[in-house]
Protein backbone atom coordinates (compact mmCIF):
# COMPACT_ATOMS: atom_id res chain seq x y z
CA UNK A 1 0.00 0.00 0.00
CA UNK A 2 1.32 3.44 -0.77
CA UNK A 3 -0.55 6.54 1.13
CA UNK A 4 -0.62 10.15 2.42
CA UNK A 5 2.36 11.22 -0.14
CA UNK A 6 3.33 14.43 -1.87
CA UNK A 7 5.15 15.24 -4.67
CA UNK A 8 6.53 18.61 -6.28
CA UNK A 9 7.61 19.46 -9.87
CA UNK A 10 8.06 15.51 -10.09
CA UNK A 11 10.38 15.41 -13.87
CA UNK A 12 9.96 11.89 -14.50
CA UNK A 13 11.47 10.65 -17.78
CA UNK A 14 11.30 6.84 -18.98
CA UNK A 15 10.66 4.73 -21.45
CA UNK A 16 7.07 2.33 -21.24
CA UNK A 17 5.09 1.89 -18.19
CA UNK A 18 5.91 5.63 -16.88
CA UNK A 19 4.51 7.37 -13.96
CA UNK A 20 5.32 10.17 -11.69
CA UNK A 21 4.78 7.54 -9.09
CA UNK A 22 4.44 3.85 -9.90
CA UNK A 23 5.50 2.26 -13.26
CA UNK A 24 3.83 -0.81 -13.10
CA UNK A 25 1.32 -1.11 -10.45
CA UNK A 26 -0.70 -4.70 -9.31
CA UNK A 27 -3.27 -5.11 -6.70
CA UNK A 28 -1.89 -1.78 -4.81
CA UNK A 29 -3.78 0.44 -2.87
CA UNK A 30 -3.12 3.52 -3.61
CA UNK A 31 -4.44 7.02 -1.63
CA UNK A 32 -4.31 10.31 -0.62
CA UNK A 33 -1.64 10.97 -2.62
CA UNK A 34 -0.86 15.04 -4.14
CA UNK A 35 0.91 15.75 -7.49
CA UNK A 36 1.83 19.51 -8.31
CA UNK A 37 4.03 19.86 -11.04
CA UNK A 38 5.36 22.58 -14.05
CA UNK A 39 5.72 22.40 -17.18
CA UNK A 40 7.30 18.77 -18.56
CA UNK A 41 6.78 17.14 -15.45
CA UNK A 42 6.35 13.25 -17.02
CA UNK A 43 7.34 12.04 -20.21
CA UNK A 44 7.35 8.61 -21.71
CA UNK A 45 7.33 6.07 -24.74
CA UNK A 46 3.91 4.16 -24.01
CA UNK A 47 1.80 3.36 -20.96
CA UNK A 48 2.58 6.79 -19.43
CA UNK A 49 0.00 8.47 -16.68
CA UNK A 50 0.69 11.28 -14.21
CA UNK A 51 0.18 9.13 -11.22
CA UNK A 52 0.53 5.40 -12.67
CA UNK A 53 1.74 4.31 -16.34
CA UNK A 54 -0.02 0.69 -16.08
CA UNK A 55 -2.78 -0.34 -13.78
CA UNK A 56 -3.91 -4.13 -12.79
CA UNK A 57 -6.34 -4.63 -10.38
CA UNK A 58 -5.74 -1.34 -8.09
CA UNK A 59 -7.51 0.62 -5.62
CA UNK A 60 -7.13 4.35 -6.14
CA UNK A 61 -8.36 7.17 -4.03
CA UNK A 62 -8.45 10.78 -2.97
CA UNK A 63 -5.67 11.81 -5.52
CA UNK A 64 -5.10 15.46 -6.14
CA UNK A 65 -2.86 16.71 -9.09
CA UNK A 66 -2.29 20.57 -10.02
CA UNK A 67 -0.35 21.45 -13.35
CA UNK A 68 0.62 18.42 -14.05
CA UNK A 69 1.83 17.69 -18.09
CA UNK A 70 2.28 14.01 -19.36
CA UNK A 71 3.82 13.10 -22.87
CA UNK A 72 6.21 12.26 -24.96
CA UNK A 73 9.91 13.07 -24.47
CA UNK A 74 10.91 10.46 -27.60
CA UNK A 75 9.18 12.06 -30.67
CA UNK A 76 8.27 8.52 -31.32
CA UNK A 77 4.30 7.32 -31.57
CA UNK A 78 3.62 6.09 -28.50
CA UNK A 79 0.26 4.97 -26.88
CA UNK A 80 -1.74 5.34 -23.72
CA UNK A 81 -1.23 8.82 -22.59
CA UNK A 82 -3.54 9.80 -19.71
CA UNK A 83 -3.25 12.59 -16.56
CA UNK A 84 -3.71 9.88 -13.76
CA UNK A 85 -3.35 6.35 -15.18
CA UNK A 86 -1.87 5.55 -18.85
CA UNK A 87 -3.31 1.89 -19.06
CA UNK A 88 -5.67 -0.08 -17.19
CA UNK A 89 -5.21 -3.74 -17.92
CA UNK A 90 -7.39 -5.05 -14.99
CA UNK A 91 -10.61 -4.00 -12.91
CA UNK A 92 -9.26 -0.78 -11.09
CA UNK A 93 -11.45 1.42 -8.71
CA UNK A 94 -10.60 5.14 -9.06
CA UNK A 95 -12.62 7.20 -6.24
CA UNK A 96 -12.04 11.09 -5.57
CA UNK A 97 -9.07 11.62 -7.95
CA UNK A 98 -8.93 15.44 -8.93
CA UNK A 99 -6.83 16.90 -12.32
CA UNK A 100 -6.70 20.67 -11.88
CA UNK A 101 -4.60 23.93 -12.78
CA UNK A 102 -4.35 26.08 -16.04
CA UNK A 103 -1.32 24.21 -17.46
CA UNK A 104 -2.65 20.66 -16.65
CA UNK A 105 -2.03 19.08 -19.88
CA UNK A 106 -1.75 15.99 -21.72
CA UNK A 107 0.18 15.29 -25.12
CA UNK A 108 -0.12 12.71 -27.42
CA UNK A 109 1.10 14.03 -30.60
CA UNK A 110 0.19 11.38 -33.01
CA UNK A 111 -0.76 8.79 -30.54
CA UNK A 112 -3.62 6.97 -29.96
CA UNK A 113 -5.35 6.29 -26.69
CA UNK A 114 -4.72 9.85 -25.67
CA UNK A 115 -7.12 10.84 -22.25
CA UNK A 116 -7.22 13.90 -19.40
CA UNK A 117 -7.84 10.92 -17.00
CA UNK A 118 -7.22 7.74 -18.15
CA UNK A 119 -5.33 6.75 -21.70
CA UNK A 120 -7.03 3.48 -22.28
CA UNK A 121 -9.29 1.37 -19.96
CA UNK A 122 -9.53 -2.06 -20.79
CA UNK A 123 -11.38 -3.35 -18.14
CA UNK A 124 -13.71 -0.53 -16.36
CA UNK A 125 -13.52 1.94 -13.47
CA UNK A 126 -15.89 1.92 -10.74
CA UNK A 127 -17.00 4.67 -9.02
Amino acid sequence: NIHHLIFVHPNIKGGDRTGALIGTSINTTVANITITGGADAIRGKADVGGLIGRSTSDTISNITMNNISVGDDYQVVGNNRGGLIGIIVGSTSVTNANITGSSSSVFGDNDTNTGGLIGQNNFGVTH
